[in-house]
């Protein structure tokens, strides 16, 4: 089966859905199941499914758009057919950490292991700016549409949340919504969690609202 790369940050991922009212899954349960069942029903696997690809969700809860170029880059080796790229909010970003040679993601709220403190409050205070965040997002949009041009991959660009404002992108860029999906869901008034997560019913129709605009 066709496969579809899903990029984003906890929006994509259907982080907190297993708390849903309808969920009969509990507390206690592992996070492979909390996780899964997120997986299976956040709206870009949603949206993949319809167009008849198989998901490989590679969202980061608190992952940034700097991430999402990146892993799109990584997948050379095991390219995919498609990619749907659930842009994050601009104020968020990874570092590298070369002794367990990972990807620490870092945003405001996110926990981090206490090396990494000093260095996200600094990253705060002086590159974490309302105008350094939209040019960052800003390039990172253009650079991961441009390198999935250079693959003749299709990217279905949508945002989560922050869109950039005041620009207008280029007809090869392909946005079947300008709407970003928290607020649509916020403006019909669906019910999330503490930490501003929907739950299914938001995310299945926000799918099929983005499905109709696709066509």
């Amino acid at each position: 089966m066709k496969q579809a790369l899903i990029l984003g940050c906890s929006h994509a991922l259907g982080s907190e859905m297993w708390k849903s009212p309808r969920s009969i899954i509990e507390e206690e349960d592992p996070w492979e199941i909390k996780d899964g069942y997120g997986l299976a029903r956040c709206y870009p696997a949603l949206i993949a499914k319809e167009l008849g690809y198989e998901s490989n969700n590679r969202a980061i809860a608190g992952g940034s758009n700097d991430a999402m170029f990146r892993i799109l880059e990584e997948s050379r080796l095991q390219p995919p057919d498609i990619v749907i790229a659930c842009w994050s909010g601009g104020n968020r970003t990874e570092i590298y950490n070369d002794e367990d040679q990972e990807w620490v993601p870092l945003s405001v709220g996110n926990k981090v292991n206490d090396e990494y403190t000093e260095y996200l409050k600094q990253w705060v205070s002086w590159v974490n700016t309302s105008e350094q965040s939209r040019i960052n997002k800003m390039k990172n949009i253009y650079s991961l549409n441009a390198l999935a041009k250079t693959r003749k991959l299709k990217v279905i660009n949508i945002n989560s949340f922050w869109p950039v404002a005041n620009v207008k992108w280029g007809t090869d860029m392909y946005w079947p919504v300008a709407d970003d999906f928290y607020r649509w869901c916020e403006d019909r008034n669906f019910a999330r969690t503490e930490w501003g997560h929907f739950f299914e019913d938001a995310h299945r129709a926000f799918a099929e609202y983005v499905i109709k605009a696709i066509g």
